[in-house]
């Protein structure tokens, strides 16, 4: 099976594309779980 140049290029771009969405889900939620972490520790030192 050989593939052309182009045909790996879009998959590479395919596959950056994902990460890319994957990893910026996960920064959303680690900065959801930071803001409440903030949230409590407020609360308790107020």
């Amino acid at each position: 099976m050989k593939t052309s140049p182009t045909k790996t290029t879009d998959l590479v771009k395919s596959i950056d594309k994902q990460l890319k969405a994957i990893l910026t889900e996960d920064i959303r939620k680690i900065d959801d779980v930071n803001v409440r972490s903030a949230a409590f520790l407020q609360l308790i030192a107020a």
